[in-house]
């Protein structure tokens, strides 16, 4: 039995089912993989269903505001996944419907070769493999590629052997199976061989090297960054400001922030504004001490303070602003700032 033959059968007695499969329409298919992206199933479901309700077709997405669709997307991480998608919404309108061409949907904001080949072979029915981590995994296994698939030769190699595999009668059932068998039996840690249909055949699993394969060669250089945040409140009222588009967390909402090459305390933070405040009748309180937030490649160390001001202020800092408190559930805000606003609540009944 061929590769394709064997991976087909195993897919249609053991797939998941999920909301996106089993469907041909191109938005709801190119939305699931945008979300998917980095992202665990389970958690990727719940927002791809809250999209679906909310934006039921691509013209319901373009005609929405950039904040609203940065709040639907809070705390799912890489925000820039939901920059793209809301630019490419507004693309496919302008262009009048979806394209059905494979380079024509590479054209789309935030897609690339995997993504465009990925809804293609599901929504067309067009030959084209995808590869993931998943795909890398499952065939650097079975086949032993000895070839980094972080580097072109490795790239190069993985395309032309998933595609010489690929059965061009069920792409999209190919693709999606390949991702199911690398998500549920060829797992990164302690795979699950004995359930695999390839079991006899892996060349990895027959030299006991599981844990070899795939490939990696680059290591990411994981940075650490110190940030100090302050929440600055007058008259139940905060000061923030929305991030720009050249670092993390871009077009989410955040307070007054400094930012230290290393670590520091409040003695050791200078700036112009921030100390004209200190020096006024205000009372500062700490929340929170070296507070550790994990990124991809950037290890986040934050300091957490509050200061309640008794006066407001003449100026406030460039692209800042004041904004009630209690419009601050419907900003969208990053992971690390949401989970210290907890204390907010109590603000109203703050001596200050």
């Amino acid at each position: 039995m061929s590769f394709s033959a064997t991976l087909l059968k195993w897919y249609d007695a053991h797939k998941r089912s999920l909301p996106w499969r089993g469907i041909s329409d191109p938005y709801k298919i190119w939305l699931s993989e945008i979300i998917l992206q980095q992202t665990q199933i389970a958690q990727g479901k719940d927002y791809y269903l809250r999209f679906i309700e909310r934006f039921p077709t691509v013209h319901d997405l373009a005609s929405a505001s950039e904040d609203e669709v940065m709040k639907m997307w809070e705390g799912l991480g890489y925000y820039s996944r939901a920059r793209n998608l809301h630019y490419a919404a507004r693309q496919i309108v302008e262009r009048g419907d979806f394209p059905t061409e494979l380079d024509d949907v590479r054209k789309l904001k935030g897609v690339g070769d995997y993504t465009a080949a990925a809804i293609c072979s599901m929504a067309y029915n067009y030959p084209a493999a995808t590869l993931d981590g998943n795909a890398y995994r499952v065939f650097g296994r079975i086949y032993s590629v000895e070839y980094p698939f972080d580097e072109q030769k490795g790239k190069a190699f993985y395309t032309s052997l998933a595609n010489s595999l690929l059965d061009t009668a069920r792409p999209g059932e190919f693709n999606q199976a390949i991702m199911d068998l690398g998500a549920t039996i060829c797992t990164p840690k302690n795979p699950h061989c004995d359930e695999c249909p390839f079991c006899d055949s892996c060349g990895a699993h027959t030299a006991h090297q599981e844990h070899h394969f795939p490939i990696r060669a680059k290591k990411p250089e994981v940075k650490e960054r110190f940030l100090h945040y302050f929440f600055i409140l007058h008259d139940h009222r905060i000061v923030m400001h929305k991030r720009g588009d050249r670092d993390i967390w871009k077009s989410l909402y955040e307070p007054f922030l400094i930012e230290t090459a290393q670590s520091a305390d409040l003695t050791q933070l200078h700036h112009p504004w921030l100390t004209g405040i200190l020096k006024s009748h205000c009372v500062i309180r700490q929340h929170g001490k070296n507070i550790r937030h994990v990124l991809t490649h950037r290890i986040l160390r934050a300091n957490f303070y509050s200061i309640y001001l008794n006066d407001l202020p003449a100026i406030l800092p460039e692209d800042y602003r004041f904004v009630p408190t209690e419009e601050l559930q419907r900003l969208a805000l990053p992971a690390l700032i949401k989970k210290h606003l907890d204390w907010i609540s109590d603000y109203n009944t703050t001596e200050t």
